[in-house]
């Protein structure tokens, strides 16, 4: 994949207006460093399979230092999350279901403890509830 080249375009058809931003899926840390760092496209999102069950912690910190929003698919985990015991044990003390909890978790990354990626450490849904 000729990442320079792609990025030369996509950048072009930006300036000319042709796109109002360009963004990338599953781009991984040396991806990214390579698009932003050495070719400095201007990277309007990066759309990662993201849920509570898949730890993205090191790729979602390198997209925060560099303002670039994740986008997150597949943030049920296929539906594994609905149906996890961990999760549905958070929900009932909080009157949420399971994909509630998992939702609010994907919904609010910045509000977790320190070893907020482990699933028995997540932080509950609290007062407010995902729908």
């Amino acid at each position: 994949m000729n990442l320079p080249a792609m990025f030369e375009v996509l950048m072009r058809l930006k300036e000319a207006g042709r796109t109002r931003a360009i963004g990338v899926a599953n781009f991984n840390i040396a991806l990214l460093k390579t698009v932003v760092e050495e070719i400095k496209a201007p990277i309007a999102c990066n759309q990662v399979e993201y849920h509570v069950m898949l730890d993205q912690t090191r790729l979602r910190k390198y997209l925060s230092s560099k303002a670039i929003p994740l986008v997150a698919y597949c943030p049920l985990a296929q539906g594994r999350a609905a149906s996890d015991a961990t999760l549905a044990a958070i929900g009932r003390k909080h009157g949420a279901s399971a994909a509630q909890v998992a939702l609010k978790w994907v919904a609010r990354p910045g509000r977790r403890g320190r070893h907020s990626e482990g699933i028995a450490q997540r932080e509950p849904a609290r007062q407010s509830r995902c729908v």
